[in-house]
């Protein structure tokens, strides 16, 4: 496997993970909003390095 694809799986962790963080608390927290923006920025690496 190569390296983007690494960042679109880490990308997709980390969307899961704020959605379970936004239901679980039921409003938008601040680890939620960290958790998000690493996973946009995951996946805008993974579409950059994509062959």
């Amino acid at each position: 496997m190569e390296n983007w694809h690494w960042s679109l799986i880490a990308g997709i962790l980390f969307l899961i993970i704020t959605i379970f963080l936004v239901v679980f608390n039921q409003k938008i927290t601040f680890g939620a909003v960290a958790s998000f923006i690493v996973a946009v920025f995951g996946m805008y690496h993974a579409m950059r390095s994509k062959p």
